[in-house]
């Protein structure tokens, strides 16, 4: 999954924009920073002829609190393979590189992969196109393969550009694709193990009429519990150029509402000269509506064969909302065609209700054809806010072979609030000696970042009671002699517990009982009944339970057996079962002390 498209923010980023917080999450402030920090490369080196390392993806992984960026790296001089990496919050590796595919492709067949992300088990699904199939290959929170690699399609021509989007109530994936060969938009459906659902290779965009002919996005909404496609394409039946369209699909993949809408204008109808391409689209999960982006022509003042980065706001149901086909980017001077941005991807910010675009271009004092990668934060109603076009990627100016191209984007909306850029720097499938390199470098949100989600369960460690026996509260048969060791017996007894943080803890007495096994559990032997299954250890809950506002390290609480029960406890054998709870609902696991209690006397 792009970043573009993120995957990882619908259970978490819903929750940050609860009622709760909703006075933050519409918020809108201007970034205090843009890049942070100097750039680090992410791939190994992959000194073959080839591509070496390029045309990545990245998602975030809420569970396991890391980036998993994949990418197309080269394994011997003929041939390439998808590879991945994984980054801790703060972008250093944990872990080596591991490869994804199974199977090599060769040099000329490299398409850039996809990477989706499962926010209830932490899974990811990475997507590429082989031999003119799409296959797809569920990765562990761990990066370890689960299972082999699969084919999700029919052989098609010239299949390109898979994107992924996951549904937390379908729990299910949405895999869209093109195939140049018929101009279409494909989708698939696929559980969480990667097995297909409904329909094979459903078309979800194009026509007879209307052929694509670009790279395909794809956003979950997960309010409406639909998804958007969008796809550049451009119409049989005139000389317009390609325009931007998108796709409404729900969770079955089916169409609903206005097919194929169009999105971009980019320049006057009838004429081809200007046109679109490559769009990318964003979630806005506070006003549940959406950002598309495209770098384009829309004529005059541009060159015409300029192109700057634009952007259309569209509500839940596809209608545009405010500014249609408003400009992003800004490079260079207007009226030349030697400055041009390129390839738009977007991230989106909750706490701030604003998103980063992102692109790659040249700018004035860069060398001929040298691309760098540039960054623009925008309002929820698109306006521009914070530096102008500020750069992100650190390439030496001048050199147009180390250049770098196509990032993708990633926000962490639990540990940084920041946003992670990846690029790569060189010249792929190419013999040049530099090769090229996956990097990543990270971007500024604003300061007003939440703290990062609760998700540390307490711990309880050395539980014990002492005395191990007390005196059961009980008075003495009238006539029963004393125990001669009765007296001696405590009445009051202490619980002690060592807990990891601030939690309240429930200290529960339950007493032991006879008991046969049943169907594998134990049950309680009822009294005069004939025994069935063998004995067991049964433990009845007794008496009301203990409660304490437990604090970070050593506790203690007192009890007798009068305040566990009023009548007092008959003697026998006990135990206090204790459990945590802390202020985010996080429960431990359950602590055990044995003791006893000394018959009457």
């Amino acid at each position: 999954m792009s970043a573009s498209h993120p995957a990882l923010s619908i259970r978490v980023l819903l929750a940050v924009c609860a009622a709760a917080v909703l006075a933050l999450c519409v918020r809108v402030a201007p970034a205090d920073a843009d890049a942070i920090g100097p750039q680090f490369p992410i791939s190994s080196p992959h000194t073959a002829e080839g591509m070496q390392a390029a045309f990545q993806d990245v998602a975030y992984n809420t569970v396991t609190g890391q980036y998993l960026v994949v990418y197309v790296a080269a394994t011997t001089p003929d041939e390439d393979d998808i590879y991945g990496q994984l980054l801790d919050a703060a972008g250093n590796k944990a872990g080596n590189e591991f490869r994804i595919s199974a199977v090599s492709q060769e040099h000329e067949e490299f398409n850039p992969p996809a990477v989706g992300f499962d926010a209830e088990t932490g899974r990811y699904l990475v997507a590429w196109d082989r031999d003119e199939t799409v296959y797809v290959r569920v990765l562990a929170p761990n990066g370890g393969p689960l299972g082999d690699e699969l084919p999700i399609s029919a052989v098609q021509n010239d299949i390109e550009t898979e994107a992924i989007a996951y549904s937390p109530v379908s729990h299910e994936y949405l895999v869209v694709w093109k195939a140049f060969g018929d101009g279409r938009v494909y989708a698939q459906r696929l559980n969480q193990d990667g097995g297909q659902v409904g329909t094979d290779d459903a078309i979800v965009g194009g026509s007879t009429a209307l052929e694509v002919d670009n790279a395909v996005d794809v956003a979950y909404n997960a309010t409406s519990l639909e998804y958007l496609v969008v796809f550049a394409a451009e119409p049989e039946t005139s000389s317009d150029g390609e325009e931007v369209y998108g796709q409404r699909l729900n969770l079955a993949a089916g169409e609903i509402g206005t097919d194929d809408f169009k999105i971009s204008a980019m320049g006057p109808e009838g004429n081809t000269t200007f046109d679109a391409a490559p769009p990318s689209v964003v979630w806005n999960s506070v006003l549940n509506q959406y950002l598309v982006a495209w770098h384009g022509n829309p004529g005059p003042p541009l060159n015409n064969s300029e192109r700057e980065v634009y952007g259309q706001l569209l509500a839940a149901d596809g209608g545009k909302i405010g500014t249609e086909g408003f400009r992003i980017s800004d490079l260079g001077p207007d009226g030349t065609n030697e400055y041009n941005a390129n390839r738009p991807r977007i991230a989106f910010d909750p706490f701030s209700n604003q998103y980063l675009v992102a692109w790659h271009g040249d700018e004035v004092g860069l060398g001929e054809d040298e691309f760098e990668i540039w960054g623009q934060y925008l309002a929820a109603n698109g306006a521009e806010i914070g530096s102008n076009d500020f750069r992100i990627s650190e390439g030496p100016d001048g050199s147009e072979p180390l250049g770098n191209n196509r990032p993708a984007l990633a926000f962490n909306p639990t540990s940084t609030c920041n946003y992670l850029v990846t690029y790569f720097s060189g010249t792929p499938n190419s013999s040049f000696e530099g090769g090229s390199t996956v990097y990543g470098r990270f971007a500024s949100a604003p300061p007003a970042c939440p703290p990062p989600p609760d998700v540390l369960a307490p711990t309880i460690t050395g539980l014990k009671v002492t005395p191990k026996t007390i005196a059961s509260g009980m008075k003495a048969p009238a006539k029963s002699k004393k125990p001669a060791k009765a007296s001696k017996v405590k009445k009051q007894a202490k619980v002690r517990y060592t807990l990891s943080e601030r939690a309240a803890v429930t200290l529960t007495v339950e007493r032991k009982l006879p008991g046969r096994k049943v169907a594998g559990n134990c049950r309680k032997a009822k009294d005069g009944a004939k025994a069935k299954g063998p004995r067991c250890p049964f433990w009845a809950k007794i008496g009301k339970a203990l409660k304490q506002q437990g604090v970070a390290g050593a506790n203690v609480k007192g009890f007798t057996a009068k305040s566990i029960r009023k009548r007092g406890l008959k003697p026998g054998a006990y135990r206090i079962v204790a459990a945590a709870t802390d202020a985010a609902g996080n429960g431990s696991i359950k602590a055990i002390a044995r003791f006893s209690v000394a018959k009457p006397g």
